[in-house]
This record gives structure tokens, C-alpha cells and sequence, in this order.
């Protein structure tokens, strides 16, 4: 692996010896149990409840001063 693709973040398939390094896992230690709230969130749904910010809240934020920002591309 390059320097260059460590910096795109690119994700590589694990390597044999790598998966064979790995430990078995006991799955007798392990409970799975059910999610408490999937019933209601199946019979209700879900709500995203999202209010606008409060007058006193924008009064405190002070307005953006873009003259001094630096311009940057966006990662992706």
C-alpha cells in the first residue's frame, strides 16, 4: 500500500495471514437479545423532531466575517 492511497483512505480486503492471526470467537459467551424498542418504533414510527433555533440563540452568534475565511475544497 502507497503513501497515496493511505491518505485517500481506501479500504483493502484483510490479507490471509492477517485473517488467520485472528483468535476464534466463542459465540456461547455472547447473548443476542432483542431491541426493547423495535416493537414501538414498528407500530409508531419515528418522528424526527427538529425546531428552529431561538431568537436568543442567533442573537449570540456572531455574524461570519468571510473577507479573512480560507477557501477549501471538501473532502470526499
Amino acid at each position: 500500500m502507497s503513501a497515496r492511497d493511505e491518505k485517500k483512505g481506501r479500504l483493502r480486503a484483510p490479507s490471509a495471514t492477517s485473517l488467520r492471526a485472528l483468535p476464534e470467537v466463542d459465540f456461547a459467551l455472547y447473548r443476542v437479545r432483542r431491541n426493547p424498542f423495535a416493537a414501538r418504533i414498528a407500530r409508531e414510527g419515528i418522528e424526527v423532531v427538529h425546531e428552529q433555533p431561538s431568537p436568543e440563540s442567533l442573537e449570540e452568534m456572531p455574524e461570519a466575517d468571510f473577507s479573512v475565511s480560507r477557501v477549501r475544497r471538501n473532502r470526499g
